[in-house]
């Protein structure tokens, strides 16, 4: 009886270490979307995001940085969290990437649309 529940929990003990390492995507850091990764200008002008490989970001507003921070995404979720224009904040998006044009939804029937820059 004492083996099989030893046996039991080692099986357990291995299912949740997978699930973990099962979180990441490849790229090291477990919880960003690759996919993400470079600039990004809004189609409506002036916007551009900028998410990088380390986990960080710069949101532009005609060439002028005035929001940054640290990102991470989940199952279509993007948070944000950091600087913006002053105050710290959390701010989180659903978002979607098709065909080279990424769409932030940000919940309050705003969607803004961006192009990824070459």
């Amino acid at each position: 009886m004492k083996k099989r529940l030893w046996l039991v929990m080692l099986v357990m003990a291995l299912a949740f270490g997978m699930m973990v390492i099962g979180c990441d995507n490849g790229t090291g850091t477990g919880d960003l979307d690759p996919a993400l990764i470079g600039t990004w200008e809004c189609c409506c002008g002036g916007d551009s995001y900028v998410f990088d490989r380390n986990g960080t970001f710069g949101i532009f507003e005609n060439n002028v940085r005035f929001s940054y921070g640290t990102w991470t995404t989940s199952g279509g979720i993007l948070t944000l969290q950091g600087s913006f224009e002053g105050m710290t904040r959390t701010v989180v998006f659903s978002y979607t990437i098709v065909g080279g044009f990424l769409t932030l939804d940000y919940g309050d029937g705003y969607i803004q649309t961006f192009t990824r820059r070459q």
